[in-house]
Parts: C-alpha cells; structure tokens; sequence
C-alpha cells in the first residue's frame, strides 16, 4: 500500500509540473446486510451479517487536447480476488492475518488499533481521439449492453468490475461505432506461447434522437497449451467436469451478444442475448471432448406514469448439466441484480446454479481462512435458472421512493446428477420491500427488507432432505458521489 501511495504522489506530482490539467471524481458507500438462515435451515441458526465500506477514487489526466488519460484506485478492499465491494468492518484484526501470526501485534482480543488496509489499481488507460476515431491502450472498464455479460459496475452499488487489458480502436461512421481490439488476460512465460489472449470486434448503432441503441460483440478468448508450461495458457480446473480429467489441449471459447435498446418519455425496452460455445482443451478420463455451449437472455421494460414507475425483469441463463461432459452453463455479471438475495448470495446446502466455475463460492475453492471469512459476500451470479421479477417504484417527492420488488425463479437443469435421485426445478420466490432516501443526484441512502421463500430444488435428493425454510434479511446502503 506505501508503494502505492509513493508512486501515487511521484505521478501527480510530474504532472504538475508539465501543466496536465487533472480532475477527480469517485465515490465513497457504507453498507450494512444482515440475512437471516442462509442456509435455509432454522435449525442451524445461521445469519450473514456484516459491515463495510469502500473509496474509489478517478482522477483524469488531460494530457492535452483529445488525449486523456483515466485510472481508478479503490481504497480498503477485501481477500477476494476482484472484488470491490469494500473492506469488512473487524475482518484479520489481531495478531494473525491468513493464518500467519504478525510481528508486535497483540491478541485480537486485546488490540487497540486495527489492521491496515490496501489500496488497488484497478484500472489505467490512456484515450486519444483523432479525427479517424479513438485509440484506446491500457487496462479498461468495459460495458455492453444492458450489462448481462460485460458489466463495468458503473452503479453506486456495485461490487464486481468487467476489464480488458487490450488495445482497441473505436471508430466512427455516423451513427454507426465499430471497434476491433486484442486483449490479453494472462502473460505466463514472456518466451513461451501459454498467453491467454482475446480478440473481438464491437459493432454498435446509437440515436441520440430517437433514443436507439443496438449492437454485437464477438470475443474470441483463446488460451493455447504450450508444452512446456502447460498449466499457464489454459488453467481451466478439469476436475470440475470429471475426477479423472485432464486438460490435454488449449482453450478456445468465444462469447456473442446482441443487444437492443429503445426509450421513450415514460416507456423504455432493452433486450440482450449471449452465446458461449468452444472447447475447453479438457478431455474425460474416457476420451471425451469438454466442450462449452450455454445461452443467455435478459429482458427489461418499463413504463412511468406520474410518480409510479413499473419495470419488469425477466431471463434465463443455460444451466449446466451435471449427466453430461459438456458444459451447458452461462453466467450473468454478478452486477446484474433483480433481487435483494436471489441470485447475489449462496443459499442453501448445495450449488443449485451450478455456477461454482465463475467464484461464487470461494470458500469451497480456497484454504485461506481470509477468504473463508469472507466467503458470505454477494458473488452469487444468475445461472441455471429462468427468472421474472417485477417492480414497482412510487416516488413521494423529488427526496424519497418507497419501491417493491417480487421475483420468481426456476432451475434449468438438476444440481445433481440424476442417478443421485429426483431435485426439485423450483428455486421459490423473494419478496422485497425499500425506501430510497436521495437529497441530490450525490448523496443516496436506501433500505430494504426482504424474504426468500425457497423452493423444493433447495431440498436436493430424497436422501440429502435439506431443510427449505425462510430466508430473510436486511440491506442499508448509503453513497456519495463527488
């Protein structure tokens, strides 16, 4: 975190000194969340409840005309990889921090001063537009659509980040946007061939008089085995599929999504599609190609009338099929929300979206007790499942909304293999109730209280007979916009 700090203070400090104009912009939020049976067991007594809080600061660089230069630093973080929902107040207070003991820290029960936090670079790029188009080089936010797939987090509340280091060139023709870009998401071996690469081509059309938007990404995403490394270019975990897989050859998979958006004075409509298909490079013990083909599709609308506002949410995502080799699944970006609990935290004994392969359960995945403890954190994402979830929203004046949110689900695909026994395909249903509380288009404070009546799928197998009780919880939120 010093060096940071230090590289920090160098770089603003040389800026000022060329005269580069530099503005900042951010977000600082609080959170509160208490669930009440996670586990969907009242028996156990089980709740999730914490607090947290998180900076992020976005200072641009006006290099000069046209050519801008952007970054993000989030400040107090957590042990998840990617993760920006914040620091959780207490967590690895004391004299052990993952499982190694400090040096001249007293016991947690004793300390007087917390444990220091970190400070991460999260995004650096550079944007010059040019009379042909726009260049854009770094590592970059990236956005699509209506934020199924690609989802930069760009809501207040948002704890989940989509970025590319890629080079790309946007360029313009009226209406009309394309840009091709190569991506890289790992280097292993400067001198080997084991880099993961992507390369993909956007294709949009934006109305800013009738309020249209349409458009098409193809990323192709792929990760050769090189012989001497092989475990650098395609680190997919064969196991997942079969106990005696292996991963015999590189990944090659590629995502297309379309998109279509329309708004109007009191009516909007946005609809967006995904495909995912490719081989993993992992065979079964048998011979078998593993192989990836799942499907994703999210609606929204809505209509505003006076102060009442209806929208309307509804989609499904392919769910893995655990009687195949193949891999049938698609996920959602965990930012994609249409429920207070549903969909944004693991519920219940067992993995009924099947969506362990995107973290959503880093517990399971991980020895370090800094992840187990925070393992409770929304990283739940919309798999396996086809959802409808509407809402209404009043607004009480221009400082206050009371909004009700219902939403419904079922599964796809069975969690377990079949020959375990019969699973239910029903997920339940949640019911949520808020306030909104905003003084200005800065600061925004929001309340909800909602319950989860879970469904037979929770139940698994005759044999398993999980418990499927209520859920329910809490959420307070507050953030600051400058």
């Amino acid at each position: 975190m010093n060096r940071s700090i230090i590289a920090l203070t160098i770089l603003l400090s040389s800026f000022s000194v060329v005269g580069a104009d530099l503005q900042w912009s951010g977000i600082y939020r609080a959170e509160g969340i208490f669930i009440k049976n996670p586990g969907l067991n009242s028996a156990q007594g089980l709740e999730n409840s914490y607090l947290l809080h998180h900076l992020v600061l976005s200072p641009k660089i006006i290099a000069m005309d046209g050519l801008n230069i952007y970054s993000r630093f989030d400040l107090f973080n957590n042990a998840l990889n990617n993760n920006q929902a914040g620091q959780v107040f207490g967590s690895y207070t004391g004299n052990t921090v993952n499982g190694t003991t400090g040096q001249g820290t007293p016991p947690a029960v004793l300390t007087r001063t917390q444990q220091f936090e970190s400070v991460a670079v999260t995004e650096l790029y550079m944007n010059w537009i040019n009379e042909f188009g726009a260049l854009v080089v770094g590592r970059v936010p990236f956005q699509f659509g209506l934020g199924m797939t690609y989802n930069k987090g760009g809501k207040p509340f948002d704890h989940h980040l989509s970025t590319k280091d890629m080079v790309a060139y946007r360029i313009a023709l009226g209406n009309f946007y394309i840009m091709p870009a190569y991506g890289k998401v790992k280097e292993g071996v400067l001198t080997n061939e084991d880099d993961i690469n992507d390369y993909m081509v956007t294709l949009e059309y934006k109305n800013p008089e009738s309020d249209l938007e349409m458009g098409v990404v193809y990323d192709v995403r792929v990760g050769p085995q090189d012989a001497s490394s092989p475990a650098n270019g395609n680190d997919i975990p064969a196991t997942y599929f079969d106990p005696t897989a292996t991963v015999s050859t590189g990944f090659n998979v590629y995502n297309m999504n379309i998109f279509i958006k329309k708004k109007s004075d009191n009516f909007n409509l946005g609809l967006e599609i995904g495909f995912m298909n490719g081989d993993t490079g992992v065979r079964t013990g048998a011979g078998q190609k593993v192989e990836i083909a799942g499907f994703g599709a999210a609606a929204e609308v809505g209509y505003k009338t006076g102060n009442i506002t209806l929208d309307l949410r509804a989609g499904l995502a392919s769910g893995d099929d655990p009687d195949t080799p193949r891999f049938e699944g698609y996920f959602f970006s965990p930012n994609y929300d249409v429920a207070m609990m549903m969909f944004n935290y693991n519920l219940g004994q067992l993995d009924v979206l099947r969506s362990t392969l995107a973290g959503t359960r880093a517990a399971q995945n991980s020895t370090s007790s800094a992840v187990n403890a925070v393992s409770g954190l929304d990283n739940e994402v919309i798999s396996n499942a086809i959802y409808f979830a509407p809402r209404i929203n009043l607004s009480l004046g221009e400082r206050y909304d009371i909004f009700g949110n219902f939403c419904y689900g079922i599964l796809q695909k069975p969690p377990v293999p079949t020959v375990q026994g019969a699973v239910g395909t029903a997920l339940g249903f949640e019911a949520d109730l808020g306030f909104k509380y905003h003084i200005n288009d800065k600061f925004t404070w929001e309340t909800q209280l909602g319950f989860f009546f879970p469904g037979n799928a929770f139940a698994g197998t005759p044999s398993n007979g999980f418990k499927t009780d209520l859920a329910y919880g809490a959420t307070s939120k507050a953030a600051i916009n400058f």
